[in-house]
This record gives structure tokens, C-alpha cells and sequence, in this order.
């Protein structure tokens, strides 16, 4: 029995990184952090600093109350209706990047970082923050572009800039040659308009 068990949580394990299907192949981890966030803080600073594109998975769990009376305990996912409250769910997670709108996390949060900040959360409490109970354990995975792979963008980017400018380059020194060239001709054909003309002068005379 115990053999089952412990082949089980290997094979947990080694599954666990697929199950990160919708992560960006190129990017890595940068950071894993567990957190608790109160449900008498407003905004609470997770400390987390994110840049626009980062990827950025959240899982929450654990019970917490927009009341101090019992019956209004709920999960990160907040009430099961919505009903009389407007936007989100009464007592969810909800999460901000500095002063961007907020957005719904509840139990699973997955995608793109739209803003440069740090990572706020709270609960949605459409009354008050002060006599809320309970807190929410949070884990947070952040996922960044590698920074070889930036480099290596960089490098192909600016690789690209030049190439473009030496074909620039090349373009307008052969149209500098070719006005040469035309200008060449041209003091070449007048110079011959004129020692025709030369020519007659002295066979009429």
C-alpha cells in the first residue's frame, strides 16, 4: 500500500511542470511565493513586483468573513450570487497591479501581467474592511521572458537595424554613383554638341 502512495506522489511530481500547459515556452520562473492575505486590509501589499507581460498563475484557499458573524463566512470565490452586490462577487479575492483596475482572482488566476506594479489584493467588501475575520492563503508563481532569449531578440533586432542601414547605405551610394555617372554623360554629350558645332563654325568660314 505504502509503495502506491509514494509512486503516486512521484508521479505528481513529475507531472506537476506539465500542468503549466498555458505558460509560455520561453518563459522561466521567476518567482514562487506563498501568502496570506487579510480580510481586513483593503489592499494588501503582496510585495510582488510584476512587469507588463509577465506570466502569472494564483491559487487561493482557505475561508474568511465580510462579517464577524459566522453565516457570512465564504471562500476566495466570494457569495454564490452576486445578487445586490454590483461588480464582483461579495467577500471574492480580487487583486490590482499598482493603481490599475481591479480584477477577479477567487480560487484560480492565470495570464498576462497588463501593468508595470506592484501586486495589491484584498476581499470585495461593498461596506466596511475593519470587521472583517479571517485571511486567504495565496500562492503566487511568477513567470518572466527569459533573459536569453531578450537578449537574444535584441541582438537579432539590432542585427536586422544594421542590415537595413547597410542596405540603405548601399542603395544610396549606387544613386550617388549613377548621377555621377549621368552627369558624366551628360558633360560628355555637350562637350561633342560643342566641337560639332566648332567644326561647322570653321567649314563655313
Amino acid at each position: 500500500m505504502e509503495y502506491r502512495i509514494i509512486i503516486g506522489l512521484m508521479f505528481v511530481l513529475l507531472m506537476a511542470p506539465l500542468l503549466h500547459s498555458d505558460v509560455p515556452k520561453e518563459y522561466i520562473l521567476k518567482d514562487n511565493i506563498s501568502i496570506s492575505v487579510p480580510a481586513n486590509v483593503e489592499w494588501y501589499d503582496t510585495g510582488i513586483i510584476l512587469r507588463e507581460e509577465d506570466y502569472v498563475i494564483m491559487r487561493a484557499s482557505g475561508r474568511w468573513r465580510y462579517d464577524p458573524r459566522p453565516q457570512f463566512e465564504v471562500g476566495p470565490n466570494g457569495l454564490a450570487t452576486d445578487e445586490g452586490y454590483p461588480g464582483f462577487k461579495q467577500g471574492a479575492l480580487i487583486a490590482r497591479i499598482g493603481n490599475s483596475s481591479p480584477f477577479f482572482i477567487g480560487k484560480y488566476w492565470e495570464g498576462y501581467s497588463h501593468s508595470r506594479g506592484i501586486l495589491l489584493m484584498g476581499m470585495h467588501d461593498e461596506t466596511q474592511y475593519e470587521n472583517n475575520i479571517g485571511e486567504l492563503n495565496v500562492s503566487v508563481e511568477v513567470y518572466r521572458k527569459n533573459a536569453i532569449d531578450e537578449a537574444n531578440a535584441s541582438i537579432k533586432e539590432n542585427e536586422s537595424e544594421v542590415q537595413v542601414e547597410n542596405v540603405m547605405q548601399k542603395e544610396t551610394a549606387e544613386d550617388n554613383k549613377n548621377k555621377e555617372e549621368s552627369v558624366c554623360i551628360t558633360l560628355l554629350v555637350l562637350l561633342g554638341l560643342a566641337n560639332i558645332t566648332l567644326y561647322f563654325n570653321k567649314s563655313l568660314r
